[in-house]
């Protein structure tokens, strides 16, 4: 039986302030077990052209947050040099919240998408950037 998912959870848009959350899921996908910097490394690969910093503090805050709704768990892990590093895990909750997000933002992708095709017969000299899925029925499955 798969998990529910709250209403009030951001994978559902309601909120979108929380954006870093499905980056964070979907880095962990890949990188089950990375610790805090490390998922803070990956993501900046991703964010950093945009001239959208990711700050490390913000991150323990949103890995805490997804913690304590159970998304994700961590573990202490004092092998090695220097000290313990928290490192952090999906739950099947995690992965659940992970698949809302993608529906969530491909619904929102062509939602924006069709707003700049508006915005293009509205202001037709402005350069606007196109967003488009190969197709309408790809996006949500």
């Amino acid at each position: 039986m798969m998990p529910r998912i709250d209403q009030d959870c951001p994978c559902t848009g309601k909120n979108m302030k929380h954006f870093a959350a499905p980056w964070i899921l979907l880095t962990l996908v890949n990188h089950e077990g990375a610790h805090g910097y490390k998922i803070k490394k990956i993501m900046n690969q991703f964010t950093q052209d945009l001239g959208i910093p990711l700050n490390i503090t913000g991150l323990y805050r949103h890995l805490n947050g997804l913690e304590k709704r159970g998304v994700l768990y961590s573990k202490w892990d004092s092998r090695g040099k220097g000290p313990a590093k928290r490192k952090y895990y999906l739950t099947e909750s995690g992965k659940e919240c992970l698949r809302y997000w993608m529906r969530t933002l491909s619904m929102q992708s062509l939602l924006i998408g069709r707003f700049f095709d508006q915005a293009k017969k509205v202001f037709p000299s402005m350069r606007m950037p196109t967003i488009r899925f190969e197709s309408r029925s790809n996006c949500l499955e």
